[in-house]
């Protein structure tokens, strides 16, 4: 069998697909499976000048009235041209990259786009030409048997499936490349020793798994840095990720930041003798490591490695009675959430709020500031808590706004206030606007809702 690679034309697959020369073969074909969104992104990729995958196409010589002639079979890439094809018979527009949940690159959605939301027809003409002149590499088969074709397309079909991690990796850009580099891939670098050392993951041979990983921290501490919330953690929004962050831009800072908590977090960790740390902990720890960092004193990393090892038994323990059918406030405020949507930025932000309250009755948590107030850390937990809804939202006297405020425009009050003998815990606080803290400071009116715990 000869193989001839060869430049077509789309103009020339739409012409010789339209006259009868280029059909596919029944036995190699899987029907239509392409979603719209693959359709209209490989349209796109073309108008922008992207190479696209080769086509495989059989030729065969035939014989008629006036001689021999040559039809070509597609042994791979009916998808694609059937796709050329529709867009050329305006079956479909193109996506608007900088409509919401485009799906494309930061940078291409802060780009214009002339064939925005346009069929076929409604393109300029320059713009028709550009896709029909675009160019395509056919690979056209030659002198091979019925047999030797079908062997060629099992073999182009049956490589090893890639995982979403593995595509993810072959994803140029920025975000991909730091992932890379501080999860440790083969050819690029070890990683960092955390995820070997506490973790127990195995980055060069796992397939993708810790890349994956560390992708979603740092997906977290992007996000939760930027504006005090989790995000989704889960395929989609990894996926989106990588194609936002193809230029770091301003986000390399945060990177550094990343490998600083993270030295923090081993070193804190280093000659962990408990079980292998789980994702979903080692999560909560980087972020609380976050949280701390540079506003209290070292004192509560001390006492982390017992803690968290006493966390892990509570929630192994937890665990246990619930398959004996009896759930603890363990289990319904941490282990529970980890059975289902565990990766929805809902389940993450109240897992997380049991895991702060948790470690901070624990630990010997110093803030740098002697002046005693409610801290960062403890309005931060507020805020979540909340999900940034002023407590006094339904009392139309004090407030009556109930959308979410910006963090920087929260205060925390003392219910009971202070004045009155009010204690500075949390137990005492709600986190409120700055102007309904004005309003009702050294007043005692308890917010909707609220218990006296005193």
């Amino acid at each position: 069998m000869e193989t001839e690679p060869q430049t077509w034309t789309v103009r020339e697959l739409i012409s010789e697909q339209g006259n009868g020369q280029l059909t596919p073969n029944p036995e190699y074909q899987r029907g239509s499976v392409w979603k719209p969104h693959q359709q209209q992104m490989l349209i796109d990729s073309i108008l922008r000048g992207y190479h696209i995958p080769v086509f495989y196409f059989h030729v065969i010589e035939v014989s008629g009235r006036r001689g021999p002639n040559i039809r070509y079979e597609i042994i791979d890439g009916q998808q694609r041209l059937r796709s050329i094809t529709q867009f050329r018979k305006g079956e479909f527009a193109l996506l608007n990259p900088q409509a919401r949940n485009s799906r494309f690159a930061r940078h291409l959605r802060q780009q214009p786009c002339e064939w925005a939301e346009l069929s076929f027809d409604q393109l300029p003409s320059n713009l028709q030409n550009r896709f029909l002149d675009s160019q395509v590499t056919v690979a056209e088969i030659l002198d091979a048997d019925i047999n030797e074709a079908r062997e060629l397309f099992v073999r182009l079909q049956q490589g090893s499936d890639l995982t979403a991690q593995e595509r993810r990796d072959a994803l140029p850009g920025e975000f991909g490349g730091e992932v890379a580099r501080i999860a440790g891939r083969r050819e690029i670098s070890r990683g960092h020793q955390f995820f070997q050392d506490i973790m127990k993951l195995k980055p060069r041979s796992d397939r993708g798994q810790t890349r994956q990983f560390v992708a979603q921290l740092m997906i977290a501490l992007f996000e939760y840095s930027e504006s005090m919330r989790f995000v989704d953690l889960n395929k989609p929004s990894i996926d989106r990720h990588y194609h936002d962050y193809i230029d770091l831009g301003d986000k390399s800072s945060t990177v550094d930041r990343f490998e600083e908590l993270l030295d923090e977090l081993w070193t804190t960790l280093r000659g962990w003798q408990g079980p292998k740390l789980r994702g979903h902990l080692v999560l909560h720890l980087f972020i609380m490591f976050h949280q701390l960092k540079g506003r209290y004193a070292n004192s509560w990393k001390s006492g982390l490695p017992e803690r968290v090892e006493e966390f892990m038994r509570e929630l192994a323990d937890a665990n246990e009675k619930f398959r004996q059918g009896e759930v603890n406030d363990f289990h319904a405020g941490y282990g529970g959430r980890l059975r289902n949507n565990s990766d929805r930025s809902d389940t993450i932000t109240l897992r997380h709020q049991f895991f702060m309250k948790w470690m901070r009755d624990r630990l010997d948590v110093r803030p740098l500031d002697a002046n005693r107030t409610f801290d960062t850390f403890e309005r931060e937990y507020l805020y979540l808590k909340s999900s940034g809804v002023c407590a006094y939202a339904k009392n139309t006297e004090i407030c009556g706004d109930d959308t979410r405020m910006p963090f920087e425009a929260s205060e925390v009050h003392h219910v009971v206030p202070h004045s009155k003998g009010g204690q500075t815990d949390l137990d005492n606080a709600v986190l409120t606007h700055r102007e309904c803290n004005r309003k009702i400071r050294d007043k005692y009116i308890p917010p909707p809702g609220w218990v006296n715990h005193g």
